[in-house]
């Protein structure tokens, strides 16, 4: 009976884990660039006084990175290990590849996707202008302004569990 309850904890788990959704979140008027794992774990870009670092978050931990310490890393040492044809990898069809990417792209969903934008160009805005009414849609808005406003609300979600359906 106990290895029934651990066997139905263990898959329990492993449904959570496929079908816990995650989100890109990009919200420039806020300054908002964040991708998270719902209920498990998060990254985000925060900005404090023209110092850029990423804070994250998984389950209760927090943990704050600077950029400039990503990028002080450890130099690539000079004896770089040699290819040799046992640890090359099969190399395979682009076709192939190029179909792969393309199931895993399309498993993605545009839950909210608003652009107000400005080109610097009063020519083509005015172009431009009288297309947007047609791009409208309640989840998706496209629009263009003569203010010099350029912002953009996007938020994308997928699951584990597509994306895993997406290569069979």
């Amino acid at each position: 009976m106990i290895i029934w309850v651990i066997i139905l904890f263990f898959l329990s788990i492993v449904c959570i884990i496929l079908w816990t959704p995650l989100r890109l979140f990009i919200d420039t008027k806020r300054d908002i660039y964040k991708i998270e794992w719902v209920y498990i774990g998060s990254a985000s870009v925060i900005s404090r006084n023209d110092d850029f670092s990423i804070q994250i978050q998984i389950l209760f931990f927090t943990k704050i990175i600077s950029f400039e310490s990503l990028f002080k890393g450890k130099r690539p040492s000079s004896t770089a290990k040699r290819v040799t044809p046992a640890n090359q990898r099969k190399v395979s069809k682009p076709t192939r590849l190029f179909s792969k990417l393309k199931k895993i792209l399309f498993s993605f969903e545009i839950k909210t996707c608003k652009i107000n934008w400005d080109t610097d160009d009063f020519l083509l805005n005015a172009y431009l202008y009288p297309i947007t009414p047609f791009l409208f849609t309640p989840k998706k808005s496209f629009a263009i302004n003569f203010e010099g406003k350029r912002e953009v609300e996007l938020i994308i979600e997928n699951r584990l569990g597509r994306i895993i359906k997406s290569f069979f």
